[in-house]
């Protein structure tokens, strides 16, 4: 007989009481759910609908629906105008999914939610949301005194919205750095899932280590998350003036800890991370072509673990790319 561990249905009921939906499936990860759920959904005849700038996953598992049948379509982040003209498009299709992140990888930017759902809602469309970073970090009753929301139950409670017509994703290695992902749906979507999504069956499972690490994530976020979340926006805060304030153009509207320094030139880019490293600062770089040219960026994350100290290092790191004249093209 094959069978499932107790944790899987533990974990996957404290997920779905987590974020406010019925049921959840629980998969290794949000790769694996891109490429099995969304050709699911739209099969050989369906619809989906791409932002540009949501993360390439997305785009791989749509690509698979494309070579079954389905039609891929697509439009730039926040171009609502052109969304609803794909709708009017396809108004007559009765699968149509669109497909964004919850919280955008590079930047930190949240998507416009209520803009999203009032269209998808007038033309009955699915909303397939890849909320990877955001769950963990933003949550329910964003307030002055907590910005970030609380509970970390991602982008959708955020904005007190309801999950109607979503298709919620979450990611459990970023703030929980498990090996685990989850869709979050209704019962019925769920044995859906279960059905028809390949990986669901075909891949390997979590290893019990990774979901045990898990669980233990969701018990201190009961116990103190909310308060590590108030402490990750005052050190992102801290972190994005410091750079600003030495004339760096930071991409970053929310406070969310994910910063991007625009350096717009790959050769600076990559000698800048050199200069970083030697005063014992990580960042990711972000060359082109994987963002545009122009448009290369040092990634920094900060996490609750961080201290004040930690990121006035980090300033200061930058400050000496700047004294050593190696400065971005683009300033603020």
């Amino acid at each position: 007989l094959v069978a499932s561990p107790e944790i899987y249905n533990y974990l996957e009921e404290e997920i779905s009481n987590l974020v406010g939906t019925e049921a959840c499936v629980i998969f290794p990860t949000v790769t694996l759910i891109s490429i099995g759920v969304l050709p699911a959904f739209v099969g050989k005849t369906g619809v989906l609908i791409l932002d540009k700038s949501g993360h390439e996953t997305m785009y791989e598992g749509a690509k698979i629906a494309r070579d079954n049948g389905a039609t891929l379509e697509s439009f730039e982040k926040d171009d609502f105008s052109s969304l609803e003209e794909i709708l009017k498009k396809h108004e007559s299709n009765n699968r149509k999914v669109i497909m964004v992140d919850g919280v955008y990888s590079m930047t930190g930017d949240y998507a416009n939610l209520p803009k999203l759902v009032k269209l998808a809602k007038k033309y009955k469309a699915l909303i397939y949301i890849d909320d990877a970073h955001g769950f963990g970090v933003i949550g329910e009753n964003p307030t002055n005194e907590f910005p970030l929301g609380k509970k970390g139950n991602g982008i959708v409670k955020y904005f007190g919205m309801e999950y109607d017509n979503i298709i919620y994703v979450g990611g459990c290695s970023k703030a929980y750095s498990s090996l685990a992902a989850f869709v979050a749906c209704s019962k019925e979507m769920k044995t859906f899932i279960e059905a028809f999504a390949t990986p669901y069956d075909l891949s390997g499972p979590c290893p019990i280590a990774s979901l045990s690490t898990l669980l233990q994530g969701l018990n201190i976020n009961k116990e103190s998350g909310d308060n590590r979340r108030k402490k990750l926006f005052d050190l992102t805060s801290r972190a994005i003036n410091g750079l600003r304030g030495l004339g760096y153009d930071v991409l970053n509207k929310t406070g969310f800890p994910i910063i991007s320094v625009l350096i717009g030139d790959t050769e600076k880019l990559i000698k800048t991370a050199n200069m970083l490293f030697d005063e014992g600062i990580l960042v990711t770089v972000a060359p082109y072509p994987m963002v545009r040219k122009g448009e290369d960026v040092h990634r920094i994350t900060i996490t609750s673990a961080n201290t004040e100290d930690e990121v006035d290092k980090l300033i200061n790191a930058f400050s000496k790319v700047r004294v050593n004249k190696i400065d971005p093209l683009h300033q603020s």
